[in-house]
């Protein structure tokens, strides 16, 4: 039974790793795409340097 379950195991942590990959990539893509979320993080970096 233990052997069955480690294979099982392997796939849900490699099933999360890939679902938080393509969440990432969605977010990115997004966000590169509305100006709100991509302006955000820029405005705050030059304000940051700026000050």
């Amino acid at each position: 039974m233990r052997d069955v379950r480690q294979p099982i195991r392997n796939w849900v942590f490699a099933l999360l790793g890939l679902l938080l990959l393509v969440v990432v990539v969605f977010l990115y893509v997004t966000g590169g795409r509305l100006p709100g979320l991509s302006n955000s993080p820029t405005a705050e970096i030059s304000g940051k340097t700026a000050q």
